[in-house]
């Protein structure tokens, strides 16, 4: 999700418990928890960091544990020795709680704990972008077509929760709304996402009895996916399976005349999926298509041929196409994302390869050259 619901989060989920107590402290110290698992970012947006990196080690299940007794040991050691916060104000040093309760490691801990599940794991692992909670024993990526990686309509509740608390601080006559204002809010944070996800099987029920009887030219039956678009759930992208190649359609909740499989956005556009031979041998010689296939669900290839008699084979993944382009294209966003493509000479030996976070980078980005051309033994 995006950095605002995961702050916002981080923000709410402490309060849900009530003996703690209502102070910047709190504040602060559930914000650091729910922002964490994004300090992978400091390894910047490089292919390697996009496919190995980012949404690794540090959102799993192992790391998180570990984090919650650090965050909790190295805060239980810091407000012992600065028992009044500097900007709790009139509150409150925030080692006495509600009723002058010792908020010590074990509050410190749970409460760490439950933010960086709920307020950071849990919302990452709603999205088609996904998660790798289970490193370091599985590369497995929990991926659920739940949310769009930034949803109005679930952020904005939470804002308006996170801004109410914060205005109670200081104010002891508030402290019963905190708890139910965060209890009401943590119930939309973990509901939503999941009605969210019924919704998505809803329509892919839907779709795939849409679909059904119907077969491609191999007689391979059709198959629908349906992901999430911005403004999900009023407006989903179905990714249709036929055999060897995908093609989109789109979703609408609310419409009986939603474009169900069978009227494709932009007409029968169809996109094949990556040639099985070239696509093995180029992720055994280099280790970025390896780390784009393990990251991909729904990757599809496009050729270009040179002049020289080679090709530019490009690979990317549906997930982040869009079946709302005119809208996409007033951001520049329309272009596509995360891209891997390979420079193969007129021997079919791979020369260069590149990433491009963005389909309009093909303008500008470097490629990697080998020293010698790689024969990936296509015969």
């Amino acid at each position: 999700m995006d950095s605002l619901t995961h702050l916002t989060a981080g923000v709410i989920t402490p309060f849900v418990f009530k003996r703690y107590p209502r102070s910047w402290a709190l504040v602060i110290f559930g914000v650091i928890c729910a922002q964490l698992p994004d300090i992978d970012a400091i390894a910047g947006q490089s292919a390697y960091t996009m496919f190995f990196v980012h949404r690794g080690y540090t959102h799993s299940l192992p790391f998180v544990l570990a984090a919650a007794l650090l965050l909790g040991f190295a805060a239980n050691l810091y407000f012992r020795r600065k028992p009044a916060f500097p900007l709790s104000g009139p509150l409150p040093g925030p080692l006495s709680g509600e009723g002058g309760k010792h908020w010590g490691f074990a509050s410190l801990f749970a409460c760490a704990l439950f933010t960086l599940l709920f307020g950071h794991l849990y919302l990452d692992c709603m999205t088609t972008f996904g998660t790798r909670i289970f490193l370091p024993f599985s590369n497995y990526r929990v991926a659920l077509p739940a949310m769009f990686i930034v949803d109005p309509l679930f952020t904005i509740p939470l804002v308006i929760a996170a801004v109410f608390i914060i205005k109670g601080l200081g104010k002891p006559e508030k402290r019963r709304q905190q708890t139910m204002i965060a209890r009401i809010a943590v119930g939309w944070l973990l509901l939503y996402p999941l009605c969210m996800l019924g919704v998505a099987f809803y329509g892919e029920d839907r779709a795939n009895k849409a679909l059904a009887g119907q077969t491609d030219g191999l007689g391979q039956p059709l198959k629908a996916h349906v992901l999430t678009e911005l403004f999900s759930p009023f407006v989903w992208k179905i990714v249709e399976e036929r055999g060897d190649s995908y093609c989109l359609a789109r979703y609408d909740l609310f419409s009986p005349a939603s474009n169900l499989p069978g009227d494709k956005i932009g007409g029968e556009k169809i996109w094949p999926k990556p040639e099985p031979k070239l696509w093995h041998a180029l992720r055994r010689v280099e280790p970025l298509f390896e780390g784009h296939a393990a990251f991909g669900a729904y990757t599809i290839e496009s050729r270009e041929d040179q002049a020289d008699g080679g090709q530019i084979v490009t690979y990317a993944e549906m997930r982040y196409f869009t079946v709302q382009e005119s809208l996409f294209r007033q951001f520049d966003r329309d272009d596509g994302l995360f891209m891997m493509q390979a420079r193969l000479d007129a021997q079919n030996r791979l020369v260069a390869s590149r990433y491009l976070a963005r389909g309009k980078d093909a303008q500008s980005a470097p490629w990697q050259v080998y020293p010698a051309p790689i024969d990936l033994h296509l015969e």
